[in-house]
């Protein structure tokens, strides 16, 4: 009997661990860009989640020879706002990015004050941060997502699970322009009237 009670446990724990990591999802959009080198190029990370987030820590991994890191914004682009910051109550890290790594992490540090975070979350999907590369090189580069840590906002601050989803940035050759067929019929009428003054000359 007692075997069986806890086979049943474990069962249980182990469904409720994977309703937890399926539950939350982090993915970076879009999940392919194409670029020419020289261009800036910008991703979001986004999270999906049924719970009120409260902290985050997070790596993006890329191809330092293909992208430079430029610049990070929390919570996407101004005017979406930033979801963990209600009337600047988070702390953030200043973004830090090395051989090809970018961290960054932010926490709410208004401890009873749920309303306001629950208000700028919404239904749960929500940028977390948009990132910034110039295209510096030729080739693929992928884009994961690593060392995750997350909290959720709670008295606990529990810590949550998240199924984390990758991208890719292609960066090609600016192309060559190509005169139009009107360019090349002036260019060849005007080498033509040039070799039949010079033909007339010699004659």
């Amino acid at each position: 009997m007692r075997k069986i009670a806890v086979q049943v446990g474990l069962t249980l724990c182990l469904m409720f661990a994977v309703m937890d990591a399926d539950a939350t999802t982090i993915g970076i959009e879009p999940a392919d860009q194409t670029v020419v080198v020289g261009d800036t190029v910008t991703v979001d990370i986004v999270i999906d989640t049924e719970f009120l987030i409260g902290a985050f820590d997070l790596n993006l991994n890329f191809d330092s020879s293909i992208l430079s890191f430029v610049n990070l914004l929390f919570g996407g682009f101004v005017g979406n706002g930033d979801e963990l910051d209600f009337v600047n109550g988070s702390v953030r890290n200043a973004p830090f990015a090395d051989n090809g790594v970018v961290n960054f992490a932010e926490f709410f540090n208004e401890v009873f004050d749920s309303t306001g975070l629950s208000q700028l979350q919404g239904n749960g999907e929500f940028v977390l941060a948009s990132i910034t590369f110039d295209a510096i090189g030729l080739g693929l580069s992928s884009l994961s997502l690593s060392d995750l840590t997350l909290g959720e906002f709670d008295i606990f601050a529990d810590p949550l699970t998240a199924s984390l989803f990758g991208a890719s940035i292609r960066v090609t050759e600016r192309p060559v322009s190509v005169p139009e067929p009107s360019t090349w019929l002036l260019m060849l009428t005007g080498l033509g009237l040039i070799l039949a003054r010079r033909t007339r000359t010699v004659h």
